[in-house]
């Protein structure tokens, strides 16, 4: 038998993946209004898609982070619009961070684009980022370290991104109506039409019985309208080993 070979995964990579999960948003103040700042996995397209976006490095409070699309998405950070192409001016940076929503300021201030100008992503944890404003929205990618995504995600109280099921779902769930053993031969014999006594019986005649789900035990009432079995759950309730 061949082993499976798994792809090792360090503790660092491991914790950014499972904060991160489906994604996480969080809400800032943002002239006025309330903006969302989200990020997601990338999907598979993705992945497939080729790299051929404008990276900018920026260095920030939680480690440098790669992001593409950087002067639309600071823009909507904050108070002022963002241009971070050019010579670094460090008078210029301290008015954007000063003008950055409070939340991100305590989140990423001191930021300003690194002066070691690497925008080598490469190996990073990369991710979808998305910035919606009152007005206006943004879609790029983040890249940084899984340490850094780590911190980012610890540091202020983001929300989980939940896809609620559909009222529709269907969940197929066996109906146990009894139990009973037979032998091999018994098996054998049986024949369409046969009428089987379970030893254990879940229900009575007239459709009351139990059902279970899981670990838990329900008490029900069966019903036929239109040649379809309905199954009403009462109420849960704890049985006795042996009842």
């Amino acid at each position: 038998m061949t082993p499976l070979a798994l792809r090792p995964v360090s503790r660092a990579l491991a914790d950014a993946s499972r904060l991160l999960g489906r994604g996480r948003w969080l809400e800032y103040p943002l002239r006025g209004a309330m903006a969302r700042l989200s990020l997601s996995p990338l999907i598979e397209a993705d992945r497939l898609a080729s790299d051929d976006h404008a990276w900018t490095t920026l260095d920030s409070a939680q480690g440098p982070l790669h992001l593409t699309h950087a002067d639309a998405v600071l823009s909507l950070f904050g108070e002022v619009p963002v241009v971070t192409g050019g010579p670094l001016q460090g008078w210029y940076w301290q008015y954007v961070n000063q003008h950055l929503s409070p939340p991100l300021a305590a989140l990423l201030a001191p930021l300003e684009p690194w002066a070691q100008a690497d925008n080598d992503h490469a190996g990073h944890f990369a991710c979808r980022l998305a910035v919606h404003g009152a007005d206006e929205s943004v879609h790029a990618r983040l890249a940084c370290d899984a340490q850094t995504l780590v911190r980012l995600l610890d540091a202020l109280p983001w929300q989980a991104i939940e896809q609620p099921l559909p009222e529709d779902w269907p969940l197929p769930i066996p109906l146990l109506l009894g139990e009973l053993s037979l032998t091999l031969n018994e098996l054998r014999s049986l024949r369409p039409g046969d009428v089987l006594l379970p030893g254990r019986a879940y229900f009575d005649c007239a459709g009351h019985g139990v059902m279970h789900l899981a670990t838990q035990t329900w008490r029900v009432a069966t019903g036929v309208a239109n040649d379809t079995l309905f199954v009403q759950l009462n109420h849960e309730e704890t049985l006795h080993d042996g009842q």
